[in-house]
């Protein structure tokens, strides 16, 4: 049937080779064939070529193949913010305030920035050669590798001037900052490494903003820990079998009033921590909605050297809060009907599920999402890089202090919940189908948002 279906396509093929003025080789058309059939199943699916398989894997995996180099854009001038930790970069020295003078022999006044962290994040490129000003006005020649390191999934606010992360951000209450940029193989033991690092805290903000996802079992795994038990997420198949992923009462975190931050940049993986720790009243959500990505997607290998499909192959569905008004539904049923889900064709294309809603809206304007992803990568670049090796200690002290103190002025959302956790207006728990928090009075907008 498959043959008999797909006889257009052949036909297509042969009008092309006898009557096409550019000559197209059965590799290049089978590709295109391919990537066009993968692109219409939906807007999340798509075609991996063999040559992208290997740096997919180390994606997944939560590594790179690139300089680790971090430039932006500063005045209309290139400049360089720092090193990802354990890159290429970091090893070779590469610090903050130079100007990038040329990439590859390329002007670098001729690149947008888009176009110079393409050639630098790029593993295609071996070794990637670069033209810098220091502040001193000496011009120097750098030769940096494209090699393969592991990036960190679980970070704090800033690092102080020993590298570490600072997870506090009121010492006093013991209120603490965590934040996972996406979900790979170890962001579970990466978690509970930064977790074993907190001062008994008796507050806690998880930052899943901007977190795109990644894969389904570290992220049920991170739920876990923050719940004792019940269902975490549902996975269902096209033939509508469901995969229910429950939650152990083992290895549990202690209770503490807990919020997500979340936004439009939180998919995937990320809503489904999000969602289940609120379904189960384990946590508020502050910030803006989330973006309704409610699709599971399978590597597919086609074989004989084709490369692999990137194909959505199920849909997610969070459990059902349990309070005064609702009551559980079956293992596999809808919210609104209590039957098992209809599969929808169209992932992301009219799909009427929309994403979470915070409990506690704020918004965040665009020009300071821009100064807030600045400071965000400043924050996270390798100690050594932005002050040097052999700075005075004061000196780092003092520029990570405050840089924390600029993250915290500018992040509205951020200090929305350190404010509703300094009032004691997170409780530990709360009954799930309790509907929207209940605040004494509505967020009133920040300077920043008026």
């Amino acid at each position: 049937p498959a043959v008999k279906d797909l006889s257009p396509v052949v036909e297509a093929y042969k009008q092309i080779k006898q009557r096409a003025y550019r000559d197209v080789s059965a590799g290049q058309a089978c590709r295109g064939a391919i990537e066009g059939m993968v692109g219409k199943v939906d807007d999340y699916s798509a075609y991996i070529p063999p040559e992208r398989v290997a740096s997919f894997d180390r994606r997944v995996l939560g590594s790179r193949e690139e300089t680790g180099l971090r430039i932006a854009l500063e005045h209309d001038v290139l400049v360089v913010v720092g090193s990802l930790p354990g890159s290429p970069a970091d090893e070779a020295g590469v610090a903050a305030g130079m100007e990038v003078l040329a990439i590859d022999g390329e002007d670098a006044k001729y690149l947008t920035l888009p176009q110079a962290r393409k050639m630098l994040e790029s593993p295609v490129r071996r070794r990637v050669n670069l033209l810098l000003r220091r502040p001193d006005g000496k011009e120097v020649q750098v030769e940096l590798k494209v090699s393969r390191f592991d990036v960190e999934t679980v970070t704090g606010i800033v690092r102080d001037e020993k590298g570490h992360w600072v997870h506090t951000l009121d010492p006093r209450r013991h209120i603490c900052y965590i934040r996972i940029s996406e979900f790979v193989q170890r962001t579970p033991e990466e978690l509970h490494a930064a977790y074993r690092q907190l001062d008994e805290p008796r507050g806690l903000v998880l930052d899943l903003r901007d977190n795109p996802g990644g894969m389904l079992r570290p992220a049920v795994e991170v739920a876990d820990r923050f719940l004792n038990g019940g269902v975490i997420v549902r996975k269902v198949s096209r033939e509508g079998h469901p995969e229910i992923h429950r939650a152990g009462s083992a290895a549990t975190y202690p209770l503490v009033p807990t919020v997500v931050l979340i936004n439009l940049g939180t998919a995937s993986a990320a809503e489904i921590v999000a969602g289940a720790l609120h379904a189960h009243g384990r946590a508020l959500l502050v910030g803006e909605p989330s973006h309704g990505k409610w699709w599971g997607q399978t590597l597919v290998d086609l074989g004989h050297g084709w490369g692999q499909l990137y194909l959505t192959t199920a849909e997610y569905f969070l459990p059902e809060p349990v309070g005064p008004t609702t009551r559980p539904q079956a293992p596999g049923a809808s919210r609104s009907t209590g039957k098992p889900p209809r599969r929808r064709k169209t992932p992301g294309r009219g799909d009427s599920r929309a994403g979470l809603r915070p409990d506690v809206p704020v918004r965040i304007p665009a020009r300071t999402r821009d100064r807030l992803a600045l400071l965000r990568l400043r924050a996270r670049v390798s100690a050594h890089s932005v002050s040097g090796q052999g700075a005075p200690a004061a000196t780092g002290s003092v520029r990570w202090a405050r840089l924390r103190r600029s993250i915290l002025a500018l992040d509205s959302q951020l200090a929305r919940a350190l404010e509703l956790l300094r009032a004691g207006k997170v409780p530990t728990t709360r009954p799930a189908g309790s509907g929207p928090y209940p605040l004494e009075a509505p967020p009133q907008p920040t300077g920043a948002e008026r």
